[in-house]
Formats: C-alpha cells, structure tokens, sequence
C-alpha cells in the first residue's frame, strides 16, 4: 500500500502536465483556426473593383477629365487592367465607381442621388467624400468633390487606397472618408536644371507623371524655377530648351488644376483661384 501511495503521487504530476500540455495544443489549434476564419471573412469583405466602370458626368471641366483619366491609368499601370468608362449609368452588374463634383450629383449618382445629397460631408474648398454604396444590383464607390479640385484629391486618396496587384482591384467594402485640407497653400518647387542628377534629364511625360505623384498627395501648386538663374545654363541631357520645357510644365499645372508660380514673385496669391 505504501508503494502504490508513491506511484500514485509521482504519477499526479506528470498526468497534471499531459493534461496541461494537450490543452495547451488544443488552444493554439483553435486560434489558429479562428485566425484562418478571420482572414477569409476579411477577404470577403474587400470590395472587387476588377470589372469596375467609370461613371463621370459629360460636363466634367478640364481638371476634373484629367483626374478620372489619372484614376484609370494609374490603376491599369498597377493591374494591366483597363477600366471601362461611361457618362451615362451602367446597366450591367459590374461595379461602378462614380466621380463627379458635389454640384452634378443628378447626371452621375444615378438612384444615390437623394441619399448622397443628404449625405454628411465636410464643406470647404478642396474637399470631398469617398463612400460606398451596396444596393439590389451592383456595388458602387463614389468620389464626390467639393470642387474641380476636390474631384482631383478625391481621386488621389481613392488610388492611395486601392489594393492594387496584377489581375486584381479592390477597397474595403465599408471605406468611407469625409475631408477638407486644412491648409490653403500645399506647394512643391521644380526646377528644370542641371543641380539634381535628375531633374534636367526629364522629359514632359516624366514631369506629368510627378505632377501626379504630387497631386496623389494633396499638393495644390507648384513653383517653377526660371531659366535665369545661378546655375548651368544648359545641360547635355536637356531633352527640351529650358524656356519650352517651363511652358510645357505650365501647361501640365494649367491641365491639372494646380496653380504654378514662378521663383521671385509673390506666392500669396497662388492659392486664390
């Protein structure tokens, strides 16, 4: 009997750990598991934006054409997929991605119009909505300016979020941002010149795609350095005369909507239009 006392106690223990160890096992399978479940219900959630058709109104301004273009080539740089677009609402079951100013939301928010009109949003120049909307047919993703600039910013923070891979689009089906910026004056400086290693190599089709890259961001102006100046007057990689490539440059920022000024002239007034 006094054996059997002692096997029994030194055989507690090492059940006590058996027991310890198999439930241990048994809860990291279940975290695993609900891990494994989490990141499929997340999966479900992304919004599948691959067929998406842009929808844009007929009286977009200059600007405002230049954003929805942007939108749809940067994606298709990013997925080789082409976007289809429309001015008139799809009838398709395909995903909409709609993008107009505030004031048009009649010609491009199709039966959303009411909803969206009363919709909360931040006023102030510059500013906009990202919403999206699941009704009985297709999902759509409006982005909806205050202005010809809120389109423009509108559309960078749309690309900002985005999940682009080849083959693939999409954004969480529950995104939603109302903003303005709080900042009136958001400006970079481009200088056309031999100082950079860069810069005085680039042609017109690079300076548009940085034009993007800044607007992506939320920058409003651009201030644009002449060709007098203390540096080199010229450079053996000028792709264009420095005086034609400021005027192409100009012409960039007049497209896009962003103010351009140039080096030794007051800058208060570049963010008054």
């Amino acid at each position: 009997m006094r054996d059997a006392g002692i096997v029994e106690a030194t055989h507690g223990p090492r059940r006590v750990a058996q027991a310890s160890r198999l439930f241990g096992a048994a809860s990291r399978n279940v975290f695993v598991l609900c891990l494994v479940s989490l990141i499929g219900i997340c999966r479900t959630l992304a919004l599948d934006l691959s067929k998406a058709v842009v929808c844009s109104p007929r009286t977009l301004s200059g600007p405002e054409k230049k954003a929805v273009t942007m939108l749809v080539e940067e994606v298709e740089k990013r997925t080789q997929i082409r976007w289809e677009r429309a001015s008139i609402w799809p009838s398709g079951s395909a995903a909409v991605v709609a993008v107009g100013v505030e004031s048009e939301l009649n010609s491009f928010a199709g039966e959303y119009a009411e909803e969206l009109s009363r919709d909360r949003k931040l006023e102030g120049r510059e500013g906009y909505r990202i919403r999206v909307k699941h009704g009985k047919g297709a999902s759509v993703v409006f982005v909806i300016g205050n202005d010809a600039r809120g389109v423009l910013f509108g559309v960078g923070h749309l690309l900002r979020s985005l999940r682009l891979k080849p083959g693939a689009v999409t954004l969480p089906d529950d995104f939603s941002v109302a903003t303005a910026p709080g900042y009136r004056l958001r400006g970079h400086q481009l200088g056309y010149r031999p100082k950079t290693n860069s810069y005085d190599a680039w042609d017109e089709a690079r300076w548009e795609q940085y034009v993007r890259d800044l607007v992506v961001f939320g920058c409003n102006a651009i201030e644009l350095i002449p060709p007098r100046s203390d540096d080199a007057a010229a450079s053996p990689h000028f792709p264009l005369p420095p005086m034609e490539m400021m005027i192409a440059m100009s012409r960039l920022a007049d497209e896009y909507g962003v103010c351009a000024q140039r080096v030794g002239r007051r800058v208060q007034k570049i963010a008054a239009r």
